[in-house]
């Protein structure tokens, strides 16, 4: 692979995951303090909300176009 330096960029995952282990030990810390118990696993994004959609424009029906064999 032949790429130039100025196209290189660090990932931020790495960052993202020490970010989130320092949340992690402080979250603990306050609980043991209170006396709680907290999740520390991560939770998958929540569904996104119900909406209506606008039919401004009649729906478009698609289907496949038949085969033409050609010999």
């Amino acid at each position: 692979i032949n790429i130039r330096i100025e196209h290189v960029k660090h990932s931020k995952c790495r960052q993202d995951f020490l970010k989130r282990v320092k949340e992690n030990e402080r979250l603990l810390k306050e609980a043991k303090a209170a006396g709680k118990i907290v999740k520390l696993k991560r939770q998958p994004a929540p569904p996104k909300t119900a909406h209506i959609v606008s039919g401004t424009e009649k729906p478009v029906l698609l289907a496949p176009i038949p085969y033409e064999f050609v010999a």
